[in-house]
């Protein structure tokens, strides 16, 4: 089944403890899981670090090497979504349980 939503998390390096915080408000949502999924979009040099994601959560990570700015990584999210909806969080976002 295809997601209804895709939220796309644009980050850089140094703000992994803070994306996690954003992940674990998400798998709290009052919405069905399979509703929506997660795209995590790394800005940073070399490979994105492993992120704990909470095994209900649909999460997937782009990663382009190197820092190309939050406008690149927003486009570059909304470009890989199949959702009819698209939602943009900050890596600082922590949102209530209603958010989706």
């Amino acid at each position: 089944m295809k997601s209804e939503i895709t939220i796309v998390i644009p980050t850089i390096p140094g703000r992994q403890k803070k994306l996690q915080q954003v992940l674990s408000s998400l798998a709290e949502q009052t919405v069905p899981k399979k509703t929506f999924k997660v795209i995590i979009v790394w800005d940073g040099e070399g490979n994105p670090p492993v992120f704990n994601f909470n095994s209900h959560l649909k999460c997937s990570v782009i990663s382009f090497g190197k820092r190309r700015g939050q406008a690149a990584a927003l486009n570059s999210g909304m470009d890989a979504t199949r959702s009819k909806l698209c939602m943009f969080l900050d890596d600082d976002c922590v949102d209530r349980k209603s958010v989706v």
